[in-house]
C-alpha cells in the first residue's frame, strides 16, 4: 500500500513540473497569456522617468535608413523601397543587423538628452510595411524601432505614412522622378490619391494602435513603453505627401483616423500631418497658406489634439530677426482661434546650423551653396534656439523636435543634436547644453508673458523666472541679487548692475 501510495505521489510530482516546464517555454517565447479574444501581457509597459523634459523632444533616433549604412545601392533601394528589399532574404538579415547595432548607439544618445520623447518620420509606420499585402502583416520593423525606445526608456510619437502599394494607382517611376526626399521616397509609399480602402486602413489602423498603445493588451511582446503620438501623414499638402489641393480629403482621413485611434487608446494624441512653410516667395508657401485656411473653415481641427508644423526655413542660414518665426505661429494659431479654438503647437522639423555646412546631395537635405553661406557659432546656434524656444512658448508652443544627429557638412545634419562623422560620432552641440538648461528652469511652467522685446517672464509654480536678451533689466529686478543661467548652462549668482543683455548671450534670471 505505501509502495501505491509513493508511486502515485511520484506521478502526481511529474506532471506538476511537467505542466509548469510548458507554461514557461510558452511565456518565455510570446510573453504574453490568452484572454478570450485578446492577449493581456504578463506585465505591464513601463513609462519614461518624470524628471525627462516635454518641453523639447529628439528626431530620427531610430531612423529606418540606418539599416542601409555601408551599402553601395543605399540610394537605389531608397527609392526603390520596402517591397524590393524585403525579396531578398539575405538582403533583409543584414539590414537589420545593421539596423539594430545603430539603434544600440542612438538609444544611448537619446538617454543622454534627458527627453522624453522621440519622432518617428520615416518607415516605421508606414501601412506599406507593416501591411505589405492585404491583410498579411509584418511586424518586424516597428517592433525594432519600439524595443529601442523601450531600451531608451522614452515614449515615441509616430508618423503614420496611409499609404499601401496594394491600395493606391501610381506610377512609381514618376513618384521617384518627383519626390526624391527620404521621407517621402521611401518603403514604397507612393503617395497617390490617398487612401482607397477606408475599411482596410482602419482595421490596419486599430491594430497598430493596439500594439503599441502599451495598455495590457494586444500588445507587442515585451512591450517596455508607448505610442504616446501619431501624426497622420507628413508634409500631407506638398508635392509628394499624397494630398496636395485636396484639404477636404485630407480633412476626412483625419476625421477617420482620429475616431479609429480614440476608440482604440483614448489616451492618444492625434496631429496632422506636419504643415509645411507659410512665409517665403514663390507658391509653395501661398498654396500651404490656403490648404490650412480652408481644411480650418471646414472645422477639420476638431479631430486634432495638437496641431503640427515644421519651420526649416532657417535651416540653411538664421535670419537677421524672429520675424518669420512668429509669423508662422501667429498663423496658426489664428486659424484655431477662429475655428475650435487653440491648441498646443508642436514643431516637429526644426533648426539652424553650426559651422559652415557644405552642399550635399543626400534625399531629403536643403542645398546650402556653401560658398555664400555664414560662418555660424556653436554659441549662436545656442543662442537661436534659446531665442527661439522662449518666443515659441510665448505663442503656444507645447513642444520642440530636433534631429538627433547628423553630420556638419549638412544643412540639416549641422543642427542635430549630436554630431556625426568620422571622429565626431555622438559628440554634442553646445545647444542640447542650452536645452538641458531651459528644461530644468522652465519644464511644468504655468505661463508666460511677453514684456518686451528679448524680455519675457514665466511663472512656474510659485517661482517667477525672467528670460532676458535685450533692452534693461525690468525695474523690479534693478537693484536685486539674481540667479542667473546662462546658455553654456551654468548657474551662477549675480548683481543685477553687473548684467549686460544681449542677443548673443540670453539668460534665465529670477530672485532665490
Amino acid at each position: 500500500m505505501a509502495r501505491k501510495i509513493f508511486l502515485f505521489i511520484v506521478l502526481v510530482a511529474f506532471v506538476l513540473i511537467g505542466i509548469l516546464v510548458v507554461s514557461t517555454l510558452v511565456l518565455d517565447d510570446t510573453d504574453q497569456v490568452v484572454v478570450g479574444e485578446k492577449q493581456t501581457n504578463a506585465e505591464p509597459q513601463t513609462t519614461p522617468e518624470k524628471t525627462k523634459t516635454d518641453l523639447f523632444a529628439s528626431m530620427l533616433a531610430f531612423n529606418s535608413n540606418d539599416g542601409l549604412e555601408g551599402r553601395p545601392d543605399r540610394q537605389e533601394l531608397l527609392l526603390d523601397g520596402w517591397s524590393a528589399l524585403r525579396a531578398d532574404e539575405d538582403a533583409v538579415r543584414a539590414y537589420f543587423t545593421t539596423l539594430k547595432n545603430a539603434f544600440v548607439v542612438n538609444a544611448k544618445l537619446v538617454e543622454e538628452t534627458g527627453f522624453s520623447s522621440n519622432r518617428d518620420v520615416v518607415g516605421a509606420f508606414v501601412w506599406n510595411v507593416i501591411e505589405p499585402e492585404k491583410g498579411v502583416y509584418d511586424w518586424s520593423l516597428p517592433d525594432a524601432t519600439m524595443q529601442a525606445a523601450g531600451e531608451a526608456n522614452i515614449v515615441m510619437s509616430a508618423v503614420i505614412q496611409p499609404f499601401a502599394s496594394w491600395d493606391q494607382d501610381v506610377d512609381p517611376e514618376a513618384y521617384k522622378e518627383n519626390c526624391k526626399a527620404i521621407d517621402f521616397g521611401y518603403y514604397d509609399f507612393q503617395a497617390g490619391n490617398g487612401v482607397t480602402d477606408v475599411d482596410a486602413y482602419k482595421t490596419f489602423l486599430t491594430a497598430v494602435v493596439e500594439r503599441y498603445d502599451g495598455d495590457g493588451v494586444d500588445d507587442m511582446p515585451g512591450l517596455t513603453t508607448r505610442v504616446e503620438a501619431w501624426e497622420i501623414g507628413n508634409e500631407v499638402e506638398g508635392t509628394c505627401g499624397g494630398y496636395g489641393g485636396n484639404p477636404e480629403g485630407y480633412g476626412e482621413l483625419l476625421k477617420l483616423s482620429y475616431e479609429t485611434i480614440h476608440a482604440a487608446d483614448p489616451d492618444a494624441l492625434v496631429l496632422n500631418g506636419g504643415a509645411l512653410e507659410v512665409v517665403g516667395n514663390g507658391p509653395g508657401p501661398k498654396e500651404t497658406k490656403k490648404f490650412w485656411e480652408t481644411f480650418f473653415e471646414k472645422g477639420y481641427d476638431a479631430y486634432l489634439d495638437v496641431f503640427n508644423f515644421h519651420y526649416n526655413r532657417e535651416r540653411a542660414g538664421a535670419l537677421e530677426s524672429p520675424e518669420d518665426w512668429i509669423a508662422h505661429l501667429n498663423f496658426f494659431n489664428t486659424l484655431m482661434e477662429g475655428s475650435q479654438g487653440t491648441k498646443p503647437l508642436w514643431v516637429t522639423e526644426f533648426g539652424t546650423y553650426s559651422g559652415t555646412p557644405k552642399e550635399s546631395a543626400l534625399p531629403g537635405e536643403i542645398p546650402s551653396q556653401a560658398r555664400s553661406l555664414p560662418m555660424q557659432s556653436s554659441e549662436f546656434q545656442a543662442s537661436w534656439f534659446f531665442r527661439y524656444g522662449v518666443i515659441g512658448f510665448e505663442n503656444g508652443l507645447g513642444r520642440m523636435f530636433v534631429d538627433l544627429k547628423g553630420s556638419d557638412q549638412s544643412g540639416i545634419g549641422a543642427s542635430s543634436l549630436f554630431n556625426q562623422g568620422p571622429g565626431k560620432d555622438g559628440e554634442p552641440r553646445a545647444f542640447l547644453t542650452t536645452l538641458q538648461a531651459m528644461a530644468r528652469v522652465l519644464d511644468g511652467f504655468d505661463r508666460v508673458e511677453e514684456m518686451g522685446e528679448g524680455q519675457y517672464k514665466f511663472t512656474v509654480g510659485e517661482q517667477t523666472v525672467y528670460a532676458l536678451w535685450s533692452g534693461s533689466l525690468p525695474l523690479n529686478l534693478a537693484d536685486k541679487t539674481l540667479t542667473v543661467v546662462g546658455i553654456d548652462g551654468k548657474k551662477t549668482t549675480v548683481s543685477a548692475e553687473d548684467l549686460d543683455l544681449t542677443e548673443d548671450a540670453p539668460i534665465l534670471a529670477w530672485v532665490e
